[in-house]
């Protein structure tokens, strides 16, 4: 089989696996839909609004939520801000306060009258272990083993079809 052949197919194989093999999800958190421990945690908000976002992922172990996540910091600034930047889902990315500064926002806890209280994202990523009574909702990725199965099956019988007739051919 030459190098090319080779290369097609395992180009095919993986785009087949790499797009229907996973799923990512957002979910209310309740007892009775807890991601499995084999998911991936790309990202929760806690019961008190915060957001943490994971590096890599987060992983269910036990009744807790770890991994290493972009810590956010809690700022105050004053009311109301000049400019304010939405994500088309309606969430704030960014607010540019009265002194001009731009503030990277993970997200916003109080619109007060006077001053605003956000959640900045801050450069620094700590361990963190967090409570699954304290998450509301999380964002988590999770590979579908069906799937898989289903989409490398396939893909891998028509290889050795091929395989098999140009071996076939070539003693002919």
């Amino acid at each position: 089989m030459s190098k090319k052949q080779v290369s097609v197919i395992t180009l095919v194989v993986f785009v087949l696996t790499s797009t229907s093999c996973t799923m990512i999800r957002t979910a209310d958190l309740t007892k009775a839909d807890y991601p499995g421990k084999s998911a991936r945690i790309m990202s929760l908000v806690m019961n008190s609004g915060v957001p943490v976002v994971f590096s890599g992922s987060g992983r269910i172990r036990g009744d807790t939520i770890t991994g290493m996540a972009i810590v956010g910091i809690e700022e105050r600034i004053p009311a109301p801000p000049t400019s304010i930047k939405k994500r088309p889902d309606g969430t704030i990315y960014e607010i540019i306060d009265r002194t001009g500064r731009a503030h990277s926002v993970l997200g916003v806890l109080n619109e007060g009258e006077t001053e605003w209280t956000i959640v900045a994202s801050g450069s620094t990523v700590q361990p963190v272990s967090i409570p699954l009574s304290e998450v509301k909702q999380v964002k988590y990725k999770k590979i579908n083993t069906g799937l898989t199965i289903l989409a490398i099956a396939p893909v891998a019988a028509l290889g050795l079809i091929i395989l098999g007739a140009v071996i076939y051919y070539k003693n002919i």
